[in-house]
C-alpha cells in the first residue's frame, strides 16, 4: 500500500477509536462518570484539537471536634512593662522641639461609662474636654446632644476616667481642648 493511501486511512481510524470505536455514548447523565481518552498521537499530524471536560471533584470540610487549648506557664515570670518613655503623636512619629505642628491629645487608657437605668432610647451627649499638661481631663463643657441632666452627669463622670497622651507642641505638652462623644444605649 502505498504512503498516499496508507496515512489517511490510519488518521480515520484514529478518530474512529477516540470518538468510541462504533460505540454510540450513553445519554449525559450528570451522576454518570466521565470517560478517559487518550487522544496522544491520534491527532497530531491533523493539527486538530480536542476539547477536553474535566470535572472537579466534590470536596467538603467538617469540624469533628473542637477542644479548647490549655495555656501553658512560663518558666521565668515576664518583667514588668516600663513606664512609658515616649508620648506619641497622632500621625505615629515622634514630635520634635521644632516641629510647629499642634499634635492633639491621643488615648492613653479607656474610661468607663455607665447609662443611667432610666434610659430608654439610644442617646448621644458630647462633650468639651480639657485636657492638661498630664493628659488628664480638668475640665468639662456640655456642647450638644440630650440636654437630660443624668445623661449629662454620667457623660461627665465618664469624662472623668478618661486618661490621654497630652497634646504636643514642638515637643512640649500643652493643654487642649477637644470634643468627645459619648452614646448611650439602652439595656
Amino acid at each position: 500500500m502505498s504512503d498516499r493511501v496508507f496515512r489517511p486511512v490510519v488518521a480515520l481510524l484514529a478518530v474512529w477509536c477516540v470518538v468510541g470505536c462504533g460505540r454510540r455514548q450513553p445519554a449525559s447523565d450528570s451522576t454518570a462518570t466521565p470517560v478517559r481518552r487518550s487522544v496522544a498521537g491520534a491527532l497530531e499530524d491533523s493539527g486538530a484539537s480536542v476539547r477536553l471536560a474535566v470535572r472537579p471533584p466534590v470536596t467538603g470540610v467538617r469540624l469533628a471536634e473542637v477542644t479548647p487549648a490549655r495555656g501553658t506557664t512560663l518558666a521565668p515570670p515576664l518583667p514588668s512593662a516600663a513606664p512609658d518613655s515616649a508620648i506619641p503623636s497622632s500621625d505615629g512619629t515622634a514630635a520634635t522641639a521644632t516641629d510647629d505642628a499642634l499634635h492633639p491629645p491621643i488615648p492613653r487608657a479607656a474610661g468607663s461609662l455607665a447609662a443611667p437605668s432610666t434610659l430608654q432610647r439610644a442617646e448621644f451627649v458630647e462633650l468639651e474636654l480639657l485636657v492638661d499638661e498630664r493628659g488628664d481631663v480638668s475640665d468639662v463643657r456640655w456642647v450638644d446632644g440630650a440636654r437630660d441632666s443624668a445623661l449629662v452627669r454620667a457623660a461627665r463622670d465618664g469624662a472623668a476616667t478618661l486618661s490621654f497622651y497630652p497634646a504636643l507642641l514642638r515637643g512640649r505638652p500643652v493643654a487642649v481642648w477637644c470634643r468627645q462623644r459619648f452614646e448611650f444605649t439602652p439595656r
